[in-house]
């Protein structure tokens, strides 16, 4: 990857110098067990600390002899806190793409620790308040090669290779569907919320709280590939203080793996 820059210019010739650096990606998470999990992909990492305060690791990862520069930090788990900081690293790293990684709780057509490829986003709460609320939909989506690329990846199985623990992560399945992404945490299937989703909604696979403000913040920014990875850590009719963390930890590395291998490729 490069970067043109004028040097000069005389008459009528235009010099033109390109210089190299690594190709860089920045990955966010909103948990610490979803921040291990990237960083555990990483060598020579070390601390950079954005002037507003944000504090990153700068990391190496390595594909053959291509190496990329990966920036990864633990954000709040909120749409609002997410979007601004996709576009203050967006703004700080100046990266060629930007992942986030996490959870999500299916709603329907997954399982514990298969992997969603958002390939549209639900703002579910956007809408007109009368005497029912009524949804006015806004919808975001991944980039389009990057979301090709994991559609490709998907296909095949070599994102296992990166997995540190192979016999806890059985043959996942790997969808490209649209989830639905607000500002409220989802986990008893008898809410009012849940029949909301699967009402309107009825294509969306996972609910999660992150996605949308993240794609929206990364979609202002021409110049960045951007894409969501979530592992399902549970499902609508399991109630939070029942999923285990072995599920989460499970959910997270089988992101974790897919997506350092849509980097890679």
């Amino acid at each position: 990857m490069g970067k043109y820059i004028g040097i000069c210019q005389n008459k009528n010739i235009l010099i033109i110098q390109r210089y190299h650096r690594m190709p860089r990606a920045v990955i966010l998470t909103a948990h610490f067990i979803d921040y291990q999990a990237v960083y555990s992909h990483l060598s020579n990492c070390k601390e950079e600390t954005h002037p507003q305060g944000t504090v990153y690791e700068l990391g190496e990862f390595s594909v053959g002899e291509q190496i990329w520069e990966v920036a990864i930090a633990e954000i709040d788990n909120n749409n609002t806190s997410l979007a601004l900081e996709t576009e203050r690293a967006i703004k700080h790293f100046q990266p060629y793409i930007i992942i986030l990684v996490g959870t999500a709780t299916g709603i329907k057509d997954v399982q514990a620790g298969d992997i969603v490829v958002a390939r549209k986003i639900y703002g579910y709460e956007s809408g007109k308040a009368e005497n029912e609320f009524l949804p006015r939909p806004e919808v975001q989506e991944p980039s389009y090669p990057l979301k090709e690329r994991a559609k490709s990846e998907r296909r095949k199985i070599d994102w296992l290779n990166r997995l540190s623990n192979k016999t806890l992560n059985i043959c996942p399945n790997i969808l490209l569907a649209p989830i639905a992404s607000g500002d409220k945490e989802v986990v008893d299937k008898q809410a009012i919320l849940v029949e909301f989703l699967r009402t309107n909604y009825g294509d969306a696979v996972a609910v999660e709280n992150l996605a949308f403000g993240f794609l929206r913040a990364a979609h202002a920014n021409h110049n960045v590939l951007a894409l969501t990875v979530h592992g399902i850590s549970g499902l609508l009719d399991i109630n939070a203080e029942n999923i285990q963390i072995d599920n989460k930890n499970i959910a997270v590395q089988n992101a974790t793996a897919f997506t350092f291998v849509v980097i890679a490729k």
